[in-house]
């Protein structure tokens, strides 16, 4: 074998060296060589010195790190000639900007001819210009011209990365400055282990950094999810500003971890300290984050007038990407779903989030945007936007979020075989990954799949059993309670309602239990009461309906009358909610909504045990 690698090496580098000696590179190579003699001097030196730039560059950038001497003509000129002898080119970018190119060939053939003193020197007008840029963009980021910094910042990817090589080892702290601005592209599209590169060569110069870049590079670390890595931040903020941003990336790490009950428990704390640090980009995170907090542990309904807040403070202070952020978050949590948005409106967030090069938050996006098309009825639409949201997952390799937009893929396709597939790869990259709280909420949702499944009752229940068994162990209350609720109900349909009503007046004594999750458990606990003949009981909780409004109220208040012997309306309603219709593209409403399938089955229970029957070609469950 090492005879074999040595000869298959020793062959490579023959083909290699070859390549300078081919026909068809050798007549490149003259007709650079031809266009170079026709140059003067000065556009010799130009072109040469144009070679330290990788990827591209503007006339500004060119100014100021190519250097003639003051009898050369002027600039642009120069630039004029190596466009017209086609050894540069230029093309219009997304900021505006002309931008000019060499291929390599030129390039290549311009280094060759430059001399190693003036190479030095142009690398170093290269890397003191990126430097400079970055000390305003690290800044003007994230202000009014925020915009305008991505795209230039995606033009100047490649000239970036090689100011940075050259920084580390003479000037770490301005590599400081250069890193922050690359990770706007590298936390965002990777790849991830050159991030992790980059961070571990600023951290072995930690010596020769100031204490504030000291803390930077300790923050952008911590950004891991490493525990110890925050520790290490917090022990190097020096003021309270830095100790909150330190405290609200940790509430970020815990909100993805599932825990937003400690987030919530800082609430008071985090807002006092927004108020004294007086800095209106990180308070607009720190709200954000809150309300995150606020949705996974007191619903939507809290949830959206912080939001609303953050996407205020937002316009206010012309923090344009965090007001499409907060635009996202309530777009995601079905704020907008049962509205008709504006086109227009979706269309601009978009598009801003797709020239920002953001793919995660574009496939977040386009997470909210299917729930809306689902709401409106756009099924084919709010499928292939869920797709475009895995393309984005992919190309950064975002598995995780990938995982999740499997899940909100399987839940909506109507072919329960097909929507397995989407669920169990789901599943099994959430136990491969040791994430037990995302395992459990697929479990949750497989079971409420084998709900509207014939014969399935029997799994639906061991995978309930499984999610609850999982949540709790997580910590994660709400959701082991939500689905003890729905244990219940599956007690309701097999038969023993009486339990069932049993088992909601223990859950709904559940220290802290939120009002909407309390609300909906009233709903089932009516029904339960309804079909044990308990009128008051019923009644009781049917006060203040369900809600999700009218739509599902309208499938509870049937019991009523049916435990009065009068069955005509609840068949209506069933009947009316069961039959396929050509505007909802011939898809049962409960599909997309697990609570109109739970009032859907617990009223086909009702009607069944009063010897009402209805077209079991209807009936999925049957």
């Amino acid at each position: 074998p090492k005879t074999l690698a040595h000869r298959l090496t020793a062959l490579l580098n023959e083909l290699v060296s070859n390549q300078h000696h081919t026909p068809r590179h050798r007549s490149v190579r003259v007709a650079i060589e031809g266009s170079w003699k026709a140059l003067n001097p000065y556009q010799q030196e130009a072109l040469g010195q144009l070679s330290v730039f990788d990827g591209g560059f503007g006339l500004e950038a060119a100014e100021s790190v190519v250097e003639l001497g003051p009898q050369a003509p002027p600039f642009l000129e120069i630039m004029e000639s190596l466009v017209h002898w086609s050894l540069v080119r230029f093309f219009p970018s997304d900021s505006g900007e002309t931008r000019y190119w060499q291929f390599a060939s030129i390039c290549e053939f311009g280094r060759e001819t430059l001399p190693r003193t003036a190479q030095v020197a142009a690398e170093e007008r290269h890397y003191q210009h990126y430097a400079k840029r970055c000390r305003y963009w690290v800044d003007a980021l994230w202000g009014p011209d925020e915009m305008h910094c991505y795209l230039a910042i995606n033009d100047e990817y490649q000239n970036l990365l090689a100011a940075f090589r050259r920084g580390i080892n003479c000037d770490a702290e301005e590599a400081v400055d250069i890193f922050r601005v690359l990770d706007v592209v590298l936390a965002h599209r990777g790849p991830r282990n050159l991030r992790q590169s980059m961070l571990h060569q600023l951290e072995t110069h930690s010596e020769q950094l100031s204490a504030e870049a000291r803390f930077q590079v300790a923050l952008l670390s911590a950004s891991s999810g490493e525990p110890e890595r925050t520790a290490e931040a917090m022990s190097l903020a020096a003021t309270d500003s830095q100790r909150l941003r330190v405290m609200n990336l940790e509430a970020g790490h815990h909100l993805r971890r599932g825990d937003a009950l400690q987030v919530s428990e800082l609430e008071n704390k985090l807002r006092k300290m927004v108020v004294e640090s007086e800095e209106p980009r990180l308070s607009v995170e720190v709200l954000h984050n809150l309300a995150s907090a606020r949705h996974f542990t007191k619903g939507r309904h809290e949830a959206v007038p912080l939001f609303q807040e953050c996407m205020a403070l937002s316009e206010r202070y012309r923090l344009p990407w965090h007001r499409d952020h907060s635009w996202t978050a309530l777009f995601w949590i079905g704020e907008y779903a049962n509205q008709q948005v504006e086109q227009t409106d979706f269309d601009a967030v978009l598009e801003r989030t797709r020239l920002r090069g953001f793919r995660l938050e574009e496939a977040n996006l386009l997470r909210g945007y299917s729930l809306a098309l689902r709401a409106q009825y756009r099924f084919g639409e709010a499928t292939q936007a869920l797709h475009d949201a895995r393309v984005c997952c992919r190309e950064v390799g975002a598995h995780r979020l990938d995982a999740m937009v499997c899940l909100s893929i399987g839940r909506g396709t109507i072919d329960p075989i097909e929507a397995e597939k989407f669920f169990q790869y789901a599943l099994s990259w959430f136990e491969d990954h040791e994430d037990a709280r995302s395992a459990a909420l697929v479990l949750a949702v497989m079971a409420m799949l084998r709900l509207r499944q014939p014969n399935a009752d029997d799994d639906a229940i061991a995978r309930l059993r499984q999610a609850v068994d999982a949540f709790a162990a997580c910590g994660d209350e709400y959701a082991s309670t939500e689905l003890e609720m729905e244990l219940a109900v599956m007690q309701h349909l097999g038969g023993d309602p009486r339990g069932a009503v049993e088992r909601f007046g223990v859950l709904s004594s559940t220290p802290g239990l939120l009002a909407e999750l309390g609300q909906r458990m009233r709903c089932r606990m009516g029904a339960a009461a309804a079909a044990m003949g308990e009128l008051g009981l019923a009644g009781h909780c049917f006060e203040g309906g369900h809600p999700l409004g009218m739509a599902v109220t309208d499938l509870y208040l049937p019991h009523l009358a049916m435990a009065e012997g009068n069955t005509t309306e609840a068949r209506r309603v069933l009947l009316s909610l069961l039959t396929p219709t050509a505007e909802r593209e011939r898809r049962p409403p409960f599909l997309d909504n697990d609570e109109m399938l739970i009032a859907a089955r617990l009223l086909h229970w009702s009607l069944s045990h009063h010897g009402v029957c209805l077209d079991e070609t209807l009936v999925p469950w049957l």
